[in-house]
C-alpha cells in the first residue's frame, strides 16, 4: 500500500509543477519510514472499559510528538513534545 501512496504524491507534484502559477513545487513526504498496521480489538477493549479514544490518544502521546508545553525564555521558546522511550520507539511491546 504504501508504494501506492508513493505514486499518487509523485504524480500530484510532478502536475503541480507544470502549473505555471506556482513555483519550487516539493514534498516534504519522507520515505522509507517506519510504519505499523495496528488492529484493534474493539470487544476485548469495550469489555475492559478503555475508550477507542483512550487508545488512539496513547499512541498519539507516543509516537505522534503532542506538544505538551512551550517554555519561554527572555529569547526564544522551547516546544515540549512527548515520546516514547527510544527503546520502545522501534520494537513493540
Amino acid at each position: 500500500m504504501r508504494t501506492n501512496w508513493d505514486d499518487w504524491t509523485n504524480r500530484f507534484v510532478a502536475k503541480l509543477k507544470e502549473l505555471p502559477e506556482l513555483e519550487d513545487v516539493a514534498t516534504d513526504q519522507q520515505m522509507g519510514g517506519l510504519a505499523v498496521s495496528l488492529v484493534i480489538d474493539r470487544r476485548l477493549h469495550r469489555g475492559l472499559g478503555v475508550a477507542p479514544t483512550t487508545i488512539d490518544n496513547t499512541l498519539y502521546d507516543a509516537f505522534g510528538q503532542r506538544q505538551i508545553n512551550t517554555m519561554y525564555t527572555q529569547l526564544n521558546q522551547y516546544h515540549v513534545s512527548l515520546e516514547a522511550e527510544p527503546q520502545f520507539q522501534l520494537e513493540p511491546g
